[in-house]
C-alpha cells in the first residue's frame, strides 16, 4: 500500500507545477494560481496519503501496522521531494502532522485515536468560517483578498463580497459535514466506517471545494477589475 501511494505521488509530481511567472489575468492562470496557493496538484494528492494507508490497513492489520505504514509513506514523500531538489517544507509539516495524529492514537491506545484531530479541527474550522460570515469579514476573501492583491478593497465590491461569502459558506458546510459524520462514528466505534468516511470525505471533498471555488474566485476577480481594481 504503502509502495503503491508513493508511486501515484511521484506521478501526479512529474505533471509539473506552474510557472511562477504566471499571472491571474486569464481564467486559466487564475485556475492555476488557485491550485498552486493550496499547494499543488501534488500537495492535494500527499495530503490524503498517508492518512488513506492509515485508514485501509487499521481496521485489519491493527494499530501498529497502520502506523508504520503511515509514517513510511510520509517520509517515502520527504525522501523523494528532497532527491528531486524540490522544497520538502510542505511533505515535513504533513510528516509531522501524521506523527502527531499517531502520538494521539497510541496515547489513548485506539487507533480511532488517529482521527480525532482531524475531526475537532474540522469543528474549528466550521465555527471560524460562520464568525467571519457574520462579522462580515469572510475568510475567504481575507485570504484571497491578500494573495490577489485586492487589499480589503473587495468589501466595498457587491459581487466580489457576495463571492468570497459563498466560497467560505462552503468551507463551513463541508467541514460542519465532516464533523458530525465523523465524530457520529468516533462515539459509535465503528473504526472501519470512521476511516472509509475520513477518506471519502478528505481529498474527494476538497477537490469539489476547488470546482466550487474556482467560479466564484473567477467572478470576485473579475468584479474587482471592472471596479477598476
Amino acid at each position: 500500500m504503502t509502495i503503491l501511494c508513493t508511486v501515484v505521488y511521484i506521478q501526479v509530481e512529474m505533471l509539473g507545477e506552474p510557472e511562477k511567472s504566471e499571472t491571474a489575468s486569464s481564467d486559466a492562470a487564475l485556475w492555476r494560481v488557485l491550485v498552486r496557493r493550496l499547494g499543488g496538484a501534488a500537495a492535494i494528492v500527499h495530503a490524503a496519503f498517508p492518512t488513506a494507508v492509515f485508514a485501509v490497513l487499521a481496521p485489519g492489520a491493527g494499530l501498529l501496522v497502520a502506523s508504520v505504514a503511515a509514517l513510511g509513506t510520509s517520509l517515502a514523500i520527504v525522501c523523494f521531494q528532497i532527491a528531486m531538489g524540490r522544497t520538502a517544507r510542505g511533505a515535513l509539516i504533513g510528516t509531522a502532522s501524521v506523527g502527531v495524529a499517531l502520538l494521539v492514537a497510541w496515547g489513548i491506545g485506539d487507533a480511532r485515536g488517529y482521527f480525532v484531530i482531524g475531526i475537532w479541527r474540522s469543528l474549528l474550522a466550521a465555527i471560524a468560517g460562520t464568525v467571519s460570515i457574520l462579522m462580515r469579514w469572510p475568510l475567504a476573501g481575507c485570504a484571497w483578498g491578500w494573495l490577489l492583491d485586492h487589499g480589503t478593497r473587495w468589501r466595498s465590491v457587491p459581487p466580489a463580497f457576495l463571492a468570497y461569502v459563498l466560497m467560505t459558506f462552503s468551507g463551513v458546510l463541508a467541514n460542519a459535514a465532516r464533523f458530525v459524520v465523523q465524530q457520529d462514528l468516533y462515539d459509535t466505534d465503528s473504526l472501519s466506517a470512521l476511516a472509509a468516511a475520513r477518506v471519502l470525505m478528505g481529498w474527494p471533498l476538497g477537490v469539489l471545494l476547488i470546482v466550487i471555488a474556482y467560479p466564484l474566485l473567477r467572478r470576485a476577480h473579475h468584479a474587482m477589475r471592472v471596479a477598476g481594481d
